[in-house]
């Protein structure tokens, strides 16, 4: 047994099962309101949700996301001096509950926070970009 302090994400039970409904819901409710306004046009958000709901419920699939952003992001010396990106545990993992290392920081929305930890927000906030760009591409 190990001391290590962790970060356990759980999930509600039924979300998976809940989550086709919801889908379905939001389907009808576009539909209805397309109905009645003929600008409004988000049956496009209804068909990008669908296919990819279920993935960002598996934590298993999300832990497979984790270790491959830590991979990339540890390729250069640039971000490996500024991003730190959970190590998964793996045997602590499921498609319900997904345990990394905890990692201490500063929340990116607590300015205040951050300014006592000495960080600059702007400069935090384009490094935030910069990451999200470089994941993407």
């Amino acid at each position: 047994k190990s001391r290590q302090k962790v970060a356990v994400k759980v999930q509600h039970r039924g979300l998976r099962e809940t989550s086709i409904g919801d889908i379905d819901a939001c389907a009808s409710a576009v539909k209805v309101v397309s109905y009645f306004f003929e600008d409004f046009k988000l049956a496009w958000l209804v068909d990008e949700i669908s296919p990819h709901l279920p993935k960002e419920l598996d934590f298993i699939n999300e832990a497979k996301n984790c270790t491959r952003a830590a991979k990339d992001f540890s390729s250069t010396r640039f971000w490996r001096s500024c991003i730190v990106v959970p190590q998964v545990i793996e045997n602590r993992t499921s498609e319900r509950v997904l345990t990394m290392s905890f990692e201490e920081g500063v929340n990116a929305t607590d300015k205040e926070r951050m300014i006592a930890a000495g960080i600059d927000p702007t400069r935090a906030a384009a490094l935030i970009s910069r990451a999200l760009n470089y994941a993407v591409v």
